[in-house]
């Protein structure tokens, strides 16, 4: 939470059968060293927004109410604890 500098977005992973990392905010998946797919046309968004252009067009919905529940625990069995001021 207090990264100073450029931010990154970039997750390292060691498995039992080498290396694989998430860069870029998750666009780009580099397995052993070499780059998969095209990360120009690949990621995250188009799949997403694709699935709700068929959402839409098939007057469907597609709602998963986990996340709320996991506000409405934190919100209700967390505790505040305060600590050093954070600076931008």
């Amino acid at each position: 939470w207090r990264q100073t500098g450029p931010q990154t977005w970039d997750i390292d992973l060691t498995t039992d059968q080498g290396p694989v990392a998430l860069r870029h905010g998750g666009n780009t998946l580099v397995i052993d060293g070499t780059e998969s797919g095209d990360s120009a046309t690949s990621g995250e968004y188009p799949a997403l927004y694709a699935r709700m252009t068929d959402l839409i067009r098939t007057r469907q919905s597609d709602v998963d109410l986990d996340p709320m529940v996991h506000v409405a625990d934190a919100l209700t069995l967390g505790k505040r604890i305060v600590t050093d001021p954070f600076h931008w």
